[in-house]
């Protein structure tokens, strides 16, 4: 950098401001696209910006450069003065964070990742390429992508928070399609995620093969009432609703149904949550978020008890709580990494206790926090009759209520996956409504 951190917030104290918070985000990588079945586009990214926070009378201002020379900076300070003044006053500001100190994180930077050289990513494209028809010549890829980044960012404000972090990511998606003469299957789509260069692209690209041949001879489905079973990324899609629900600034915006539950059963025994910002290779793990509070380790449900909610600054100060290292900006909350704690249940034994129900691979439609609303299509979707997979379903309809579900769960697999920044299990929900689309 040409010019640091402090030196930008001291900038913008001497100018009038009465605090500051700069942020520094740098990152690079390599992106990879696949168009049926060939490497369409190899990019490589570099990015860099800072944002500058300016509060002066509570009223605050924001603005943005990726230019460092020193007359840029200045020209940064005024502008973020000037949005300042012309903003109204926010009457529940408080303060900037205090410094405290930041937890040691691990799992969250590959070397690897950052020797990757143009070849390297080619050459895990060219693997799922070869790998995912091979399965069966039936089956072809479609499209997909593979993303690595190497991210450095560094927080300051006039409080004296300050704080650096390093990692890295590599990330992939497919889509996979199955065609037996005329028929076609749904869509399936494998994805992996992780902070270090440990993705088993072969066990990924036989998961979503199999995927697609799985949908093949879809029929349509009478509606019923019985058990939903979610698979990875419909339960990921689930918890990330619920977690929504605990973040402080939808809490004090009254936009929660659960702004007046702490302390009740929302939930079965069985579920406990944690926001684990600290937990070693997760996607969003850090040392600090994005205000510069030190991330840690927070119980949202504990035996089905809600028992916290999520803050930045701001927000704890509203409702006088303890941060929890939340921030996704100095006004806004969100989860870091969502554990949901294992159950007792294997896959198969998830599916014995199905009389008559379906299980679910995909979700198109409304997962909404503020009622709790459910309602949308049904995708990669199977009846499961007496136990067992009957066959693959057309597209159906799914209703019901986020808070209601929570009641309804009556089994949680022993297995977990990594879904972006949700750890979760395979959740079994009763007395569902599917309705033939």
């Amino acid at each position: 950098m040409q010019i640091s951190p402090n030196e930008v917030v001291d900038k913008a104290i001497r100018s009038g401001a009465d605090e500051a918070h700069v942020t520094y985000v740098e990152s690079m990588g390599y992106s990879v696209a696949i168009n049926i079945g060939e490497i369409s586009d190899v990019v490589w990214r570099h990015s860099r910006g800072l944002e500058l926070v300016v509060i002066k009378d509570k009223k605050i201002g924001v603005a943005t450069t990726n230019d460092l020379s020193e007359s840029s900076i200045d020209s940064l300070v005024r502008r973020a003065l000037n949005m300042a003044s012309s903003s109204p006053k926010n009457p529940w500001w408080s303060r900037l964070p205090e410094p405290r100190s930041y937890p040691e994180v691990s799992g969250t930077y590959d070397k690897r990742i950052e020797e990757l050289r143009p070849e390297d990513i080619v050459e895990i494209a060219s693997i799922a390429i070869r790998e995912i028809p091979s399965y069966d010549k039936r089956v072809s890829l479609r499209s997909g992508v593979i993303n690595s980044s190497i991210s450095k960012r560094i927080i300051a404000n006039s409080n004296g928070t300050y704080g650096e972090d390093k990692g890295t990511s590599i990330s992939m998606a497919f889509v996979v399609l199955a065609k037996e003469k005329e028929k076609i299957g749904s869509f399936a789509i494998g994805h992996r995620e992780s902070r270090s260069l440990d993705i088993d692209i072969q066990e990924l690209s036989k998961e979503v093969a199999e995927k697609a041949l799985a949908s093949l001879n879809a029929r349509p489905v009478k509606s019923f009432k019985g058990s939903l079973i979610m698979g990875y990324d419909v339960a990921m899609q689930f918890f990330t609703t619920v977690a929504a629900a605990m973040c402080g600034d939808n809490i004090w915006k009254g936009r929660s149904p659960l702004a007046n539950e702490k302390g009740e059963v929302i939930a079965v025994e069985d579920l406990t949550i944690v926001d684990n910002g600290i937990m070693p290779g997760g996607y969003n793990t850090s040392k600090f978020d994005a205000e510069g509070s030190p991330r840690r380790s927070t119980v949202l449900i504990e035996k089905g008890e809600l028992k916290s909610f999520l803050h930045n600054t701001y927000t704890a100060n509203i409702l006088h709580e303890e941060v929890t290292g939340n921030a996704n900006s100095l006004l806004s909350v969100g989860p870091s990494n969502i554990d949901v704690k294992p159950g007792d249940y294997t896959v198969e034994e998830l599916m014995e206790g199905v009389k008559e129900g379906v299980l679910v691979e995909r979700f198109s439609g409304h997962m909404r926090f503020e009622d709790g609303l459910i309602s949308g299509v049904a995708k990669q979707a199977f009846k499961i009759e007496n136990g067992r997979i009957a066959y693959p379903i057309r597209e159906c309809m799914i209703f019901g209520n986020v808070y209601q579900m929570l009641k309804q769960i009556n089994g949680i697999t022993k297995e977990r996956r990594k879904c972006y920044f949700v750890i979760t299990p395979m959740v079994r929900i009763e007395n569902i409504t599917v309705v033939s689309k």
